[in-house]
C-alpha cells in the first residue's frame, strides 16, 4: 500500500547544492595592494590589478572556478594548473593557460606531505582529445579510447515513488583521446630552475 511505502531522502545533496550555489555567488577578485602610501606606488598597483583582471578574463577563471568548487565538494580537493601558452593570449608573446585538475589526475611523490611546495615531484595524468593534444603540443598522435571519471547527475534520493537526482562520479570512455603525462620536479642542484 502507498501509506506503507518507504523512501530514502538524501540529506547531503541539498546541502552540497546550497553550498555550491553560495560559493559560486562569491566574487573572487585578485588585487594588488600598494606597498607604500606614495602616489606612484598606488598607480602601479592599479595598473597591476587591471592586468590581473584582464588575465582572469582571458583564462576564463570564472568558469574554471566553478569546476574547481564542484571537484572540491565531491572529492575534497581540486588543483589549478597554470602554464605559459606560447600561442595563447592576445599578444605575440603568448598568455597564461589555466586548467582545473581533479584529484584523480594528480599523483604526488609522497602522500604524507600536504603542501604542493613540499613535494619533490608531481605526476599529472590528463586524458585529452586528439585535437587538444595537437593544439597544445603541436604533434599528431594515434588516438584511442581512454577511461575517464567525471562528475555527473545520478538518479537517487527520491521518496514515495518520486525520483531524485544527486551529484555522483561516473566512469566513462572518451573516444579519440590519449593520456598525457606531465612530470614536474622541484629545483635542485642538477636542475636549478626545476624540470617539466
Amino acid at each position: 500500500y502507498e501509506h506503507e511505502e518507504r523512501g530514502v531522502y538524501n540529506r547531503i545533496a541539498p546541502l552540497v547544492e546550497t553550498r555550491l550555489s553560495s560559493l559560486r555567488a562569491l566574487s573572487y577578485a585578485m588585487t594588488v595592494r600598494p606597498r607604500t602610501s606614495e602616489g606612484e606606488d598606488a598607480q602601479k598597483s592599479a595598473v597591476a590589478t587591471a592586468l590581473l583582471r584582464h588575465t582572469e578574463t582571458e583564462a576564463a577563471l570564472g568558469a574554471k572556478k566553478n569546476t574547481a568548487l564542484l571537484y572540491s565538494e565531491l572529492y575534497g580537493t581540486a588543483f589549478f594548473l597554470s602554464l605559459w601558452d606560447a600561442k595563447g593570449g592576445e599578444e605575440e608573446a603568448g598568455g597564461i593557460a589555466l586548467s582545473v585538475l581533479s584529484p584523480f589526475e594528480v599523483f604526488p611523490c609522497e602522500l604524507g606531505r600536504a603542501a604542493v611546495e613540499d613535494q619533490e615531484s608531481i605526476l599529472i595524468s590528463e586524458v585529452l582529445s586528439r585535437e587538444e593534444i595537437h593544439t597544445i603540443y603541436g604533434v599528431e598522435i594515434t588516438a584511442g579510447e581512454c577511461d575517464v571519471y567525471a562528475p555527473s547527475i545520478a538518479e537517487g534520493g527520491g521518496y514515495t515513488g518520486q525520483a531524485g537526482a544527486v551529484l555522483a562520479t561516473t566512469a566513462a570512455k572518451m573516444k579519440d583521446a590519449a593520456t598525457v603525462l606531465s612530470y614536474f620536479e622541484r629545483p635542485r642542484a642538477r636542475y636549478p630552475a626545476g624540470r617539466l
